[in-house]
């Protein structure tokens, strides 16, 4: 048996490092750091060369996606076409399909340009006739909202309005700030 008894307890060794090489954050051999840094600035030129590329790119790719994404689209229709019809190749049924997409494009243009144009039209008129309303376009507009019950919402509005200045002088001729008290 041991001469040491169980009840005494060894002294508690402190571990010191001798060098500052074993410690976290020693040194580094220089041939160390210059390869780090020399990795880390050619990732960075890499990636701002990638970054580059893909900018001067980017019509080219917006082109190819718009591409890849019709063909996934218009797959199917040619299958159904070839399927359907035996004597049909490929190649005439994907310009069927194309000619198809053209039609529908300009017969869908066709109805929705001119409700389009209507409805700029009554626009423009409608911002015409506000600015030439005798009343002014804060009244104009406060009667249009006392028509549709809203009128409480155009008089707390109207109250709260940072853009209105305070003196008249600097008020513009055709305004949307409630008129001086």
């Amino acid at each position: 048996m041991s001469e040491r008894s169980n009840t005494d307890p060894e002294p508690a060794k402190l571990i010191t490092p001798l060098s500052n090489e074993s410690s976290v954050g020693g040194r580094f051999a220089p041939s160390q750091v210059v390869r780090t840094v020399a990795v880390a600035i050619l990732t960075a030129a890499v990636v701002l060369g990638g970054m580059y590329l893909l900018w001067q790119l980017r019509t080219l790719i917006g082109w190819l996606v718009i591409a890849l994404f019709l063909a996934a689209v218009l797959n199917p229709p040619v299958n159904w076409l070839q399927r359907r019809h035996r004597i049909i190749k490929r190649s005439l049924a994907i310009v069927l399909t194309y000619l198809g997409l053209v039609v529908a494009l300009v017969l869908i243009a066709g109805v929705f340009v001119p409700l389009l144009i209507n409805e700029i039209r009554d626009l423009i008129d409608f911002i015409v006739a506000v600015f030439q309303a005798p009343e002014g376009p804060t009244e104009y507009l406060r009667g249009i909202a006392d028509q549709y019950g809203f009128g409480w919402l155009f008089d707390r509005l109207s109250g709260h309005s940072p853009i209105c200045p305070a003196s008249s002088e600097r008020r513009p001729k055709a305004s949307f700030c409630p008129p001086e008290q």
